[in-house]
């Protein structure tokens, strides 16, 4: 017989599914808040019946490039507070969620102006998620340190008046450490005049990608939708069809 693409894993509990390898080999994790039967600790995470509850939780249990996915459940909520609320610190780590419109997975980033994500491992990917700002003049809601960070099909947006992100993004103070930085497809609608920039570049950053996003800020100042400190470069980079 001829082999095919589909192969056999054995979840936690016992139960086999069949997963295709154009997809992974790696280890699947599922997570959401809203089940009665899931947890944060080591054991969860690989059933959708006994999931992960928060998303950090379930990068503690990634292992480093090996193809890792995080699938995020429709409706599945987290409130962040302080900085580094979640921290991708696993090498080649996905975490994409399911979900249309406001079904989608939703973190709201709140309590104080320094709550953050931060992405400190390389090739780190997110989709179909939705970054809330749930507090007034969050400096940065995804700190970025490390190479190859994308994001594809996720929204930055404001939960009410008032409440909003200074820098979406911004990378690292270290030349080149986020090269291959991308954001496709992607929504931002942070419309309140306090907002400075939806990217915040402070050093050499080479190969950045933005392509085919829709962007509303309400800057009151002549800011840049992407801001390069001054003296410091972004080479080969590829920008197109982007809405703003």
């Amino acid at each position: 017989m001829a082999k095919t693409e589909l192969f056999v894993r054995k979840t936690s509990g016992g139960v086999y599914v069949v997963n295709p390898e154009s997809q992974t080999t790696g280890n699947i994790f599922f997570v959401d808040s809203g089940s009665s039967t899931g947890g944060t600790s080591a054991g969860y995470g690989s059933n959708p019946d006994a999931p992960f509850t928060t998303i950090d939780s379930a990068i503690n249990q990634t292992t480093a490039n090996n193809g890792d996915i995080i699938y995020v459940m429709p409706g599945h909520s987290e409130t962040l507070t302080g900085a580094s609320a979640i921290t991708c610190d696993v090498a080649g780590v996905s975490i994409i969620g399911i979900g249309r419109g406001a079904a989608r997975p939703t973190l709201l980033l709140d309590a104080g102006a320094s709550v953050s994500i931060v992405i400190s491992a390389a090739s780190v990917y997110w989709e179909n998620v939705i970054f809330s700002a749930g507090h007034a003049d969050i400096t940065a809601g995804i700190e970025v340190s490390s190479t190859d960070a994308a994001f594809h099909n996720c929204e930055w947006k404001q939960n009410t008046t008032n409440e909003n992100f200074l820098s979406c993004i911004r990378t690292s103070a270290s030349a080149n450490a986020c090269d291959g930085l991308s954001v496709t497809n992607s929504v931002v609608t942070d419309v309140d005049t306090s907002c400075v920039n939806f990217i915040t570049i402070r050093e050499d950053v080479d190969l950045l990608v933005m392509n085919d996003n829709f962007i509303e800020l309400g800057v009151n100042k002549s800011n840049a939708v992407i801001c390069v400190a001054s003296g410091k470069d972004v080479t080969s980079c590829q920008i197109l069809r982007n809405y703003v």
